[in-house]
């Protein structure tokens, strides 16, 4: 829902951390099992959901640092 709101939603900024572009993605798994409560539908908060183009962390941030080298963005 948030990805697909900052794409149509102008008014939905988000500010990315320099992680989402290096390394290898593992800020984006819950590795030690920290408890972090349930969500809206009631269910148990882990790792966080991928967008569908990205099948894991490590491709997630691949594909992130590229586009953010793109020529497109760097114009």
């Amino acid at each position: 829902m948030t990805f697909s709101n900052t794409l149509n939603v102008l008014s939905d900024v988000k500010e990315l951390i320099p992680e989402f572009y290096i390394g290898n993605g593992d800020f984006l798994k819950n590795t030690h099992t920290v408890t972090l409560g349930k969500d809206n539908l009631n269910k148990q908060v882990g790792d966080v959901n991928l967008p569908n183009w990205a099948s894991s962390s490590t491709e997630f941030v691949t594909k992130m640092r590229a586009a953010l080298e793109c020529n497109f963005v760097s114009t």
